[in-house]
């Protein structure tokens, strides 16, 4: 489990790190943030539901806005991004049945 931690936390940080220059960067850093409370915490964990369907609709939101549509790395990365959050709830209700 702590070399999954390390792992996650390294691309946190470079998501953070990428944030300061573009909003893709932080919705990659809210991802990693659920995926680290999830790996460290289990599915019984404190996380809201509530916190990732907004973190998946401001991910729609933002890419619907992204300047750079034709950019196919970009799209992956917000596809990449939903598909998490979405992956989280399904773990988490999932684990409620």
């Amino acid at each position: 489990q702590l070399r999954r931690m390390d792992e996650i936390e390294s691309y946190r940080q470079k998501a953070y790190a990428f944030s300061r220059s573009d909003q893709l960067g932080h919705l990659i850093k809210k991802s990693l943030d659920l995926a680290q409370t999830i790996v460290r915490d289990g599915t019984e964990s404190e996380v809201d539901i509530f916190a990732i369907s907004a973190i998946v609709n401001q991910n729609n939101q933002q890419h619907q806005k992204e300047s750079k549509q034709d950019d196919i790395i970009r799209s992956m990365l917000y596809g990449m991004s939903a598909s998490m959050g979405s992956m989280i709830e399904a773990i988490i209700e999932r684990s409620k049945e």
